[in-house]
């Protein structure tokens, strides 16, 4: 079946370019509409018939696609971007990736399910973002950068590799062999707080051993149960601290520990992200770091933006506070953590 980058790629064209030709997008000259709507007849492109009934008419609906909606973390961002869109009068239909399963987030961005999307996965690609996003139909991104010339892919809350404040934390205080447990391969937080763990040890002048990067496969509390009973208790001879990719999995580490009799912080100190309620219930307290994407106020900006954006009326104003904006990652200390420095 004929795409519109097939078209894009017959005329030499950008896939924005074709893809507001073929919606007879008035910024895109006639002529250039002439040719783009004639070879898509030459190649028998067919729109889908969903798509061009909601082309018709706006949806008065927000999609969010990401790929876990129950984790502790995204039950709050959901809780921030209900209330905002709500407020600006729209619906919010939330899609989720989990498991590999992304047919139906890619469909209904195929079909306009919606007047617009809020992606937070590396789960959806670069490709079909770039393919689908249109003046009418905008898409902003969270937490990555996208490879692509459509200025209708919007990237917002993006972060840059830094070093890892819990890493850095637990140096201070006189940690040297500390490991990692990741979560989800696909998850944003994986990926950077592993690369920011890294990059602290190196600056310290301190080795990663590779053999005490635990892969927790998920990130839910039984995540963090299994890895630590299967992995990680054989191996705590050889730590004195460990930092977990999120609170969910230490929450779960935490419980076998406390089922297997392992006293923390006297013989292992350990450390999640992301503050979660949960992490202040442990026994002990979870010594966790939050930053200021947890702040209520970063996402009503966001779905401002995307509102102005929606009405084709860019708010550059509030785009330019959001590509300014810098989280701030912050320790919460509580009772897992050894002060190795008095001993």
């Amino acid at each position: 079946m004929t795409s519109i980058k097939d078209i894009a790629k017959e005329l030499n064209l950008a896939v924005s370019t074709v893809s507001m030709a073929l919606n007879d997008n008035d910024r895109i000259s006639k002529e250039t509409r002439r040719l783009v709507q004639e070879k898509a007849r030459e190649m028998k492109y067919v729109k889908n018939g969903a798509a061009v009934d909601l082309q018709k008419q706006k949806t008065n609906l927000i999609l969010f696609v990401l790929n876990d909606a129950s984790r502790s973390f995204f039950s709050y961002v959901i809780k921030s971007l209900q209330k905002a869109t709500a407020e600006l009068g729209y619906d919010f239909l939330i899609s989720t990736t989990y498991g590999g399963h992304r047919n139906t987030a890619e469909r209904f961005i195929k079909e306009r399910r919606s007047d617009a999307v809020i992606v937070w996965t590396k789960t959806i690609s670069d490709e079909l973002l770039t393919e689908y996003a249109s003046a009418d139909f905008p898409i902003f991104v969270l937490g990555r950068k996208v490879k692509t010339d459509n200025p209708y892919v919007r990237c917002h809350l993006t972060s840059e590799v830094k070093p890892l404040v819990t890493c850095e934390y637990l140096i201070e205080k006189g940690h040297r062999r500390i490991g990692f447990v990741t979560g989800f391969a696909e998850s944003f937080g994986t990926v950077l707080s592993l690369q920011g763990f890294r990059l602290s040890m190196k600056q310290h002048g301190l080795p990663v051993d590779e053999s005490l990067i635990f892969d927790a496969v998920g990130s839910q509390a039984e995540d963090g149960y299994n890895v630590t009973e299967k992995q990680i208790l054989d191996r705590l001879d050889d730590m004195d601290a460990l930092i977990f990719s999120n609170d969910d999995i230490a929450v779960g580490a935490m419980r076998c520990f406390n089922d297997h009799n392992i006293v923390i912080p006297d013989r292992i100190s350990v450390v999640g992200r992301h503050n979660i309620p949960a992490s202040a219930t442990t026994v002990p307290p979870l010594t966790t770091m939050t930053h200021s994407h947890s702040d209520t106020e970063i996402y009503t900006k966001l779905v401002k933006c995307l509102d102005s954006y929606i009405r084709m009326e860019p708010d550059l104003k509030l785009e330019k506070e959001l590509n300014d904006y810098q989280a701030k990652d912050m320790i919460v200390e509580r009772q897992t953590v050894r002060d190795l420095n008095k001993q």
